[in-house]
């Protein structure tokens, strides 16, 4: 079936949103327009219309029925469920098993019959707890919470699945205060002023994809420990304060201010990482071709792996720069060579913004 899946993944995210919003912040819709019983991609999109007041998005097969396999990949590309085991990234992905092993179906739903409207909104009730467009504070739950609205701050609270920052952030502002999240933190809205983690919060992974408006700010201040940052593929990230690892995908756009990183590993094609004079990195992997690394903060090494095999660019001073045997040679940005393949002892001299580049020659070192 070509179904146009990226738009009915958004327009999914925004109606688990509106679903389960408090009567304090939203009415409850009715979603009259969509018939009861099978699901069609159309019936979808105005389900989310009807949410957001927009305009029905047009898609190809629209009114062709959806498969309960089909509406599990929906859901679960929606809200960042990871696959059950580790998949070739070339294949189509089976969520059946992800969406059982996190309890969102059970071995009576069946995957091969016709996807209901009550199948969806039963789902996306088992996965999300509530939505907010308040600031909000003391939340416990179990099960996943979403913020779709700007300026709020939610304080004090236990998040047990992911906490979803909506796209009806748009460009604005979320402040985290002692908030733990035993899940991810799944960013689809926010801007450069935003997500600010504070206080004693608690974020084992932070799962950035926005790839429209201005790039999210990952602040990170105080007490709070953030474990990884994950950038999805065309999306764009400032992170400022420190966290442990940060994986970019590909064309991700990735911008350290004031950061410490401990590990940087960068999985996708054309990704981009800028460091500035006041970040720091303790090791950056580089897995694929087309990478740019630059900036004048301090890269202490960087290895490039033997799945990088042409246009990686390393701009930064002093960086310790080791090149598998099988990659491509790496250069800086004026296109000398600094690091050849198989070379696993240069030191990359100053940017080449400065005028004062030195390259390798001999041994391969620089001083």
């Amino acid at each position: 079936m070509s179904i146009n899946r990226k738009g009915i993944c958004s327009l999914a995210v925004l109606l688990a949103s509106a679903l389960y919003v408090s009567s304090a912040s939203a009415a409850m819709p009715t979603f009259e327009s969509v018939d009861d019983g099978p699901l069609t991609a159309k019936g979808l999109s105005q389900i989310c219309s009807e949410i957001l007041g927009a305009e029905e998005e047009a898609l190809p097969n629209a009114s062709q029925q959806l498969s309960g396999a089909d509406g599990l990949t929906y859901i679960a590309e929606a809200f960042h469920v990871e696959p059950a085991e580790e998949v070739d990234s070339a294949e189509p992905i089976d969520y059946v098993d992800a969406m059982k092993k996190a309890g969102y179906i059970d071995d009576s739903f069946d995957a091969s019959e016709a996807f209901t409207k009550d199948d969806a909104l039963n789902i996306i009730g088992t996965m999300i707890e509530d939505v907010t467009d308040k600031s909000a504070s003391g939340i416990e739950t179990d099960k996943s919470y979403v913020i779709r609205s700007e300026d709020v701050e939610l304080k004090d609270a236990k998040i047990g699945g992911d906490l979803i920052i909506g796209q009806g952030v748009g460009d604005g502002e979320v402040t985290l205060d002692n908030v733990s999240v035993k899940g991810s933190l799944v960013v689809l809205g926010g801007g450069s002023n935003s997500v600010v983690v504070r206080g004693n919060s608690e974020v084992g992974k932070v799962i950035v994809s926005k790839t429209e408006g201005e790039p999210v700010r990952v602040k990170v201040e105080g007490e709070a420990v953030v474990g990884t940052v994950s950038v999805d593929e065309n999306s764009k990230v400032i992170v400022n304060g420190a966290i442990t690892t940060l994986v970019a995908g590909e064309k991700a756009s990735v911008e350290l201010q004031s950061a410490r990183v401990v590990n940087v590993e960068i999985n996708g094609a054309d990704a981009a990482l800028k460091v500035d004079a006041g970040s720091t990195v303790t090791s950056a992997t580089i897995n694929a071709s087309g990478v740019q690394l630059a900036g004048t903060g301090k890269v202490e090494t960087a290895v490039v792996t033997e799945n990088a095999k042409s246009g990686v660019v390393i701009d930064t001073a002093g960086t310790q720069v080791s090149v598998a045997a099988g990659a491509g040679d790496v250069t800086n940005s004026s296109g000398t060579v600094v690091a050849p393949s198989g070379d696993t002892s240069t030191a990359q001299g100053a940017p080449t913004g400065t005028g004062s580049t030195t390259t390798s020659s001999g041994s391969g070192r620089n001083g």
